[in-house]
């Protein structure tokens, strides 16, 4: 269970360093979760812009704070792909509205339907309402 700070609403600057410092200590103890802090850092190191889905399940906040792209800080020019991932869950004891993901999983894209028009993950992340 993710045991991090809890996200604020209207968040200044003070804040979010504040959150950030409290995350970043909070995720460096055994069986503890990572947030979207770290996919921040994961895209700068892996230089690839990684897109974060979360489910329209559980609380709003979850859902408006991981429904992004991570892009890497720095020179954008030197970006070398775009990593897709969804968070989800592998508890069965919880119904949709205290629902917590637990865990990510790749998106990739399903090459059995090449012969329809393409539609990118980015087109489905765009109609989204969780954006």
């Amino acid at each position: 269970m993710r045991t991090g700070p809890k996200p604020k609403n209207n968040a200044n600057e003070i804040d979010i360093i504040a959150t950030f410092g409290e995350e970043v200590l909070s995720i460096c103890k055994p069986s503890v979760y990572m947030g979207i802090w770290q996919l921040f850092a994961a895209a700068t190191v892996l230089n690839s812009n990684i897109i974060s889905v979360y489910p329209s399940k559980g609380w709003r906040i979850f859902q408006q704070l991981h429904n992004r792209i991570c892009r890497p800080v720095g020179d954008k020019s030197t970006t070398t792909s775009t990593i897709s991932i969804l968070w989800t869950s592998s508890r069965s004891d919880m119904n949709q509205q205290h629902w917590v993901a637990n865990h990510v999983v790749a998106l990739v894209p399903d090459s059995t339907n090449s012969h329809k028009k393409e539609r990118s993950l980015w087109d489905v992340f765009e109609s989204s309402a969780c954006i």
